[in-house]
């Protein structure tokens, strides 16, 4: 039968069935640690997690019915717990049980009850281990999936979900540390006219280069840079003063200019994304919220766009 290795704590005031116990179990392949009472087995099992402990019940310092109690209280993961005992009533039996052990070997053990334990033991390990992982892959596997939900599917950059999430957060950590909070908004305001008479693949090819261009200028932890809407992306900029965030504004403005010029956004393409910018900058209040915040923003880039079209009206 194949071995399945296991690191097994065996527990015993006891000196020489501690190390019977000890010299059986690594003969049979498993690794072995031995701990003389209660308070030494809980230093060893914070250190070693074991996938399986041996509890002599009667020991000095810390009984073993306590040590299990403990075991179990500090411990998410299952591990069996035998206890070793010369007293085997019923009553002894259950005391065990309700502590948290789940099996029960009689002492001094005899090695071919402790063998064939072992067997059972292992089968148990191996199908614990299985499961861990099993639970493991499924939490990778969760989180996988919930880094997907709050990206964009187009462009790659978190989404309004996740902005809004954010958003949130930095408003109420600068509103305790009484700290400035930045936020611009981009738009592209030719994205309606682009997909109507250039197709939709040429919008999605617009809000691409400019999710890239944006991505390229927006480096630095904790600003994070979103797609919030149809055509729109926006920049949280935590801990920053008004004429750090105006300035970064102007940065985005001066470099986002380039796809503004006729023909060069995309190979064959004339029409320009008309790229606008608006900024808002505070210390946030209890009074008011990062919603109201986000909603002033938007106010600002509705009165720079009017501003815009009114300046190229004839």
């Amino acid at each position: 039968m194949t071995i399945v290795p296991m690191k097994i704590l065996v527990v015993d005031d006891s000196l020489s069935e501690r190390m019977f116990l000890m010299a059986r179990l690594d003969r049979l392949g498993h690794e072995v640690v031995g701990a003389a009472d209660g308070l030494e087995a809980l230093s060893l099992f914070r250190i070693h997690s074991p996938d399986l402990v041996l509890l002599d019940v009667v020991m000095p310092v810390m009984d073993g019915l306590e040590t299990a109690r403990r075991i179990r209280a500090m411990n998410t993961d299952w591990v069996p717990i035998i206890f070793l005992s010369q007293m085997t009533g019923d009553h002894d039996i259950a005391a065990g049980i309700d502590a948290g052990g789940d099996d029960y070997l009689t002492k001094p053990v005899a090695e071919i009850v402790l063998t064939a334990k072992m067997r059972a033991m292992e089968r148990i390990a191996a199908m614990r281990a299985r499961q861990i992982e099993l639970t493991r892959s499924l939490a990778r596997s969760n989180e996988k999936l919930q880094r997907l939900a709050e990206l964009d599917g187009l462009t790659g950059l978190p989404n309004r979900r996740r902005l809004e999430e954010d958003l949130a957060r930095e408003w109420e950590a600068c509103a305790r540390f009484r700290q400035p909070l930045g936020l611009i908004l981009i738009d592209v305001g030719a994205l309606k006219t682009i997909n109507e008479q250039q197709g939709p693949l040429a919008g999605d090819d617009c809000l691409k280069q400019v999710a890239a261009m944006l991505e390229s200028l927006v480096k630095t932890p904790p600003d994070l840079l979103a797609r919030y809407g149809s055509g729109k992306f926006c920049v949280i900029l935590p801990d920053s003063p008004e004429h750090d965030v105006l300035d970064f504004a102007q940065h985005l403005r001066a470099h986002l200019a380039a796809l503004d010029a006729p023909g060069t956004p995309w190979p064959g393409k004339t029409i320009p994304p008309m790229i606008e910018i608006a900024s808002v900058t505070r210390i946030p209040q209890a009074e008011s919220s990062s919603t109201i915040f986000l909603n002033e923003a938007r106010e600002r880039l509705r009165l720079a766009k009017q501003t815009r079209m009114g300046m190229r009206a004839p």
